[in-house]
């Protein structure tokens, strides 16, 4: 039996008011495959990441991962994550931008790099 294509009725994008990662998609990638397993961060087929797609990630493990790096010192976190330009306190406002802005009844944090 092979896939078939249906229809979507309705399908809205509201863009919220948090920011972060200004280029920095492969940032925010890395910490997703470190902390999620419920994801999609959009392929480029080049084995890169694609800022053309949403991204989603489970928000229960968003939540966790959140929660995993408000409880890292500052320093365990740039020894963890060197590449990452934005500090801890920084990821974590962000974060909890990002979760704030999630309505209440999705069971995904998505992302659209504009």
């Amino acid at each position: 039996m092979g896939l078939r294509a249906t229809v979507i009725k309705k399908y809205e994008i509201e863009y919220g008011n948090t920011q972060g990662f200004n280029y920095g998609a492969s940032e925010l990638a890395d910490l997703i495959y470190e902390f999620c397993e419920d994801y999609y961060v959009g392929d480029d087929g080049y084995g890169g990441n694609s800022t053309d797609s949403i991204w989603e990630v489970n928000k229960e493990q968003f939540a966790g991962m959140l929660e995993e790096i408000k409880d890292m010192s500052d320093d365990d976190f740039e020894e963890r994550f060197p590449h990452i330009e934005q500090g801890r306190e920084e990821v974590v406002r962000i974060f909890e931008g990002f979760l704030k802005e999630t309505p209440e009844n999705s069971n995904y944090v998505r992302f659209a790099w504009l």
